[in-house]
């Protein structure tokens, strides 16, 4: 499975192995190195189409595949490992795909949104009003999420974060477990993408998502950077609203 990146905290990451179960083995693939096992799946856009469930501030955007973005993640990262590896060229391309919406993680609605520290981003247990690793006490709430995509020619998580799951949702992140009604907004924002409910294996929900994909400042920023390969480039929605 695909990595969903340096921004998707490692409790979110945990629970793929439980949604996993959910779905077919042989289209849960997400990992590019996967993607010659799926070589046989037509490459053609989908023909067959519902009503569109989103809109994209980029209709200008070339429409791809998801089983190409992934292809796209390997053969970008080889370009940009090759040019200068500064932090501030990060993002290796943005595409833009027609996909039905399958599933979500975490699977609990309540577990949507996380309290940061607004100074190192750290996450913090909701009970905090101080940051234990920079003593910070400017804190806040933000989406933390991933969306299972398909298209018939892969499946893919990709990460729904920050401003951009604002902007996706078109809710302001709160703790959820204390505000009932933004929960109700949640669930019923999000209801329409899937058949019964939000971890169906049967989302009906389809529409055009832009994708971002790009290399976390884990692996960009000097002081830290590590070994990565295709598997560390993150997916993330980019530009994209529900409707």
């Amino acid at each position: 499975m695909h990595s969903l990146g340096a921004t998707v905290s490692e409790d979110l990451a945990a629970t793929s192995t439980d949604a996993a179960a959910d779905t077919s083995p042989t289209r849960q693939t997400s990992h590019p190195s996967c993607a010659k096992a799926n070589a046989s799946r037509s490459e053609s856009i989908p023909t067959c189409m519902q009503s569109d469930v989103t809109s994209t501030d980029y209709p200008m955007v070339h429409q791809t595949t998801l089983a190409s973005t992934l292809a796209l993640c390997a053969t970008t990262l080889e370009m940009w490992k090759s040019s200068s590896k500064d932090s501030s060229i990060s993002t290796l391309s943005i595409v833009k795909v027609r996909a039905r919406f399958i599933s979500t993680l975490p699977s609990a609605f309540e577990d949507f949104s996380r309290l940061v520290c607004r100074r190192c981003e750290q996450q913090l247990a909701p009970s905090l009003s101080r940051c234990g690793s920079c003593d910070n006490s400017q804190t806040g709430w933000e989406w933390m999420f991933a969306l299972l995509l398909d298209d018939s020619t892969e499946r893919i998580w990709i990460t729904v974060a920050g401003e951009e799951a604002t902007k996706f949702l078109g809710l302001k992140p709160c703790d959820l477990r204390r505000n009932e009604t933004r929960l109700d907004e949640l669930k019923g924002t999000l209801t329409p993408l899937f058949e019964h409910d939000h971890d169906s294996a049967n989302g009906t929900g389809e529409g055009d998502v832009c994708i971002k994909l790009f290399v976390p400042e884990t692996f960009t920023n000097p002081d830290t950077r590590k070994p990565f390969d295709a598997a560390s480039v993150s997916l993330c929605l980019f530009a994209t609203q529900l409707v």
